[in-house]
């Protein structure tokens, strides 16, 4: 990906009942990766969307880490011992740094 100008790449895994497999893969590339793509922020966007009336039954936070999270042997074929922990979203009892608070309402 990074000779097509991305910076930064992940493939993710999407399971649905209403798509005819069931499963869509997707890689996501980012050309400048920045705060707008870490969790605090998701979480941010998110919580904004629901105060403004525009919940879901569907998408939350916890959804969009889980399709990033693939078994070991794909991660370190994709990745090898890049870190890629900035794309965890940051659960109940997961200690959150004091410099991104992370305010949950479902």
């Amino acid at each position: 990906m990074e000779a097509c100008g991305f910076e930064r790449s992940r493939y993710g895994s999407i399971h649905t009942s209403s798509y005819p497999t069931g499963q869509i893969g997707l890689l996501l590339g980012e050309k400048q990766p920045s705060i707008s793509s870490k969790m605090p922020a998701i979480w941010t966007r998110y919580n904004q969307i629901v105060a403004n009336g525009g919940g879901t039954t569907y998408y939350h936070p916890p959804l969009q880490r889980g399709c990033f999270e693939v078994p070991l042997w794909v991660h370190n074929s994709i990745y090898g011992k890049e870190d890629t922990s900035d794309l965890l979203c940051k659960m109940e009892g997961d200690k959150v740094s004091d410099d991104s608070p992370v305010e949950k309402s479902f």
